[in-house]
């Protein structure tokens, strides 16, 4: 990969690289073992979202748990 990265002219940083994680969370999913989940804590933050009372509300809390639909 390293090699591949290379040859694309491209580069990483080393100290935001994760090698040899079992698990890494990334876009706020859980990535690992051929699996991606949701991050537990931005599905807590949804089940303790308080009832909109505004449309700007209820825009914001349908576009966080549209982002979680395929779950």
């Amino acid at each position: 990969v390293l090699k591949a990265l290379q040859a694309a002219g491209l580069s990483i940083k080393a100290s935001k690289c994760q090698i040899g994680q079992g698990t890494v969370v990334y876009l706020a999913h859980l990535v690992g073992g051929g699996q991606v989940q949701p991050f537990q804590p931005k599905i807590q933050t949804i089940l303790d979202w308080a009832a909109p009372k505004t449309q700007t509300q209820v825009r914001a809390f349908l576009g966080l748990t549209g982002y979680y639909r395929r779950f």
